[in-house]
């Protein structure tokens, strides 16, 4: 009798969906990453996507895009698996293309699911960003833009420092999607990024919305200029080593190089070695073993895709004589002292 209950009490929990815990441990589960619903995608940018289904053993997992096969709207799928340290196997499915272009725009939902038709929708909204970013010319105002066609917030940085409404000289409009730099300078260059925030679904576990970044990197270009100012006029001796150093700064990075008086180039060689200076490559000369050939007009020339920057040093013997003159000077002198001893001697 007793075993007839149990036997009862199995089967209504079989019927009612209780499992035992090994049967749970063997149900297949399904996840999408990135983990958002809706799932927003920017056009123009490369889109990727992984369905992961991990299970008891090893699963097929398939694509659908729009009620059709990814190969129908230009997607790639590459399946891969992996067996978990508790001896489940995991099946990643990764969905790709180069391009979101204008033949996605009806881009609905991707479903993706296994054969057993364990599965997981998501919807798919396609959005732009119109991006902005002319290049400095000193002293005047530049503005920068960002501007998603959906409701979203931007942030905007510059070498990972977030630019906010009271930045010196940054002024920023139109709920954050323009960056107005004021009084421009060679400074303001480099790479701007602007962060596209937008609400991606709900987080249950943190009670918050979700929101889905996109990164657009905004690059200002400006011409070559100097991090500080240089001493021109440099002073060596012969047999001594000199060293002349560039300070150069520009975005894009530029081009150094060094040239004579004449304009010929300065060649490398085993007396002249080049070297990197603030991150450019040759931006420091050094020349070994001086001799007074190389004394004269060194140019420095830092050259991007907007324009050049030119800089001389000019390069003389210490206190303006030659050092053969100076050693000579020296020999007499102590030719002399000997003479005198000799002679009170």
């Amino acid at each position: 009798m007793i075993k007839m209950k149990l036997f009862a009490v199995y089967v209504f929990m079989a019927c009612s969906g209780v499992v035992s815990s090994q049967e749970q441990d063997n149900k297949t589960v399904v996840r999408l990453e990135p983990d958002y619903n809706p799932l927003w995608i920017q056009m123009g940018r490369k889109f990727s996507a992984t369905c992961i289904a991990e299970s008891d053993k090893d699963k097929t997992v398939t694509w659908t895009i729009n009620g059709a096969e990814p190969k129908a709207w230009g997607f790639t799928v590459k399946n891969s698996s992996a067996t978990l340290p508790d001896g489940r196997v995991r099946t990643s499915s990764l969905l790709t293309k180069d391009t979101i272009g204008f033949e996605d725009f009806n881009l609905e939902g991707l479903l993706c699911e296994t054969e057993d038709r364990v599965e997981k929708y998501v919807a798919v909204h396609l959005f732009n960003v119109q991006t902005e970013h002319p290049n400095i010319t000193e002293g005047e105002d530049i503005s920068l833009k960002c501007a998603p066609d959906q409701p979203a917030r931007v942030v905007w940085s510059h070498d990972d420092h977030v630019i906010s409404s009271a930045t010196e000289r940054r002024v920023l409009t139109e709920n954050n999607t323009t960056l107005v730099i004021q009084n421009s300078r060679p400074q303001d260059s480099g790479l701007y990024k602007c962060t596209v925030l937008i609400e991606a679904g709900y987080d249950m576990t943190m009670k918050t919305p979700k929101e889905q970044a996109f990164v657009q990197n905004i690059p200002v270009s400006a011409k070559p200029y100097l991090l500080k100012k240089v001493t021109t006029r440099v002073e060596t001796l012969i047999n001594d080593t000199l060293s002349l150093v560039c300070p150069v700064a520009a975005y894009p990075p530029p081009e150094v190089y060094w040239l004579r008086d004449d304009d010929s180039p300065v060649p490398r060689s085993a007396r002249n070695l080049f070297a990197e200076s603030h991150g450019l490559q040759d931006a420091t000369l050094t020349v070994i073993d001086v001799t007074k050939t190389d004394l004269g007009v060194y140019v420095c020339v830092a050259e991007n895709s907007v324009g050049k920057m030119v800089k001389e040093f000019h390069v003389g013997l210490v206190g303006g004589a030659s050092f053969g003159h100076a050693h000579a000077g020296l020999w007499s002198v102590l030719i002399g002292f000997c003479v005198s001893v000799l002679f009170s001697m």
